[in-house]
């Protein structure tokens, strides 16, 4: 069984989601303060996060 990222990647989906993220986070709207900055440009803005955020702990 190959893993699901794999999938989305050789289907095509994968590619499509980064385009979707890409758009979110070039005038962002990611939380709910919807600053619009662009993060892709690592503009920082309510949330003073730029264009790589850290993932602190899931689950």
């Amino acid at each position: 069984m190959a893993a699901r990222y794999l999938e989305a990647m050789g289907s095509g989906l994968l590619a499509a989601r980064i385009e979707q993220a890409e758009k979110l986070l070039s005038a962002c709207t990611v939380c709910p303060r919807q600053c619009e900055v662009d993060r892709l440009a690592d503009e920082r803005g309510y949330c003073r996060i730029g264009r790589l955020a850290e993932v602190a702990s899931y689950g």
